[in-house]
């Protein structure tokens, strides 16, 4: 497992409330829910942060079955948020079991 937790290399939800020109301006996310890597920060609304500043990471992964969890949380480098099924999912995601 890294020291610091993994960063968030680039993210395709643009109309999330955090994203600043496809860079996650939330401090820190996690990953999973309802059995998918979907990342719990996304939400929508009028206000737009501006603050590009902030170098996001994962912050924990509920995706116990992924190769790159270790007790909850991300040992990938850098993980990729693109969109699938309008939902935010993470690009890293392996299942162990496959």
């Amino acid at each position: 497992m890294t020291e610091e937790t993994p960063r968030i290399r680039d993210c395709e939800a643009l109309d999330c409330i955090y994203n600043v020109v496809w860079n996650c301006s939330a401090p820190v996310i996690t990953v999973g829910r309802q059995g998918m890597p979907i990342c719990k920060m996304f939400t929508t609304a009028d206000l737009r942060r501006s603050d590009d500043s902030v170098a996001a990471r994962v912050g924990a992964c509920d995706m116990h079955m992924c190769l790159r969890n270790h007790e909850l949380m991300c040992n990938a480098y850098a993980i990729k948020v693109r969109v699938r099924e309008g939902q935010p999912h993470c690009l890293s995601f392996k299942n162990r079991y496959k």
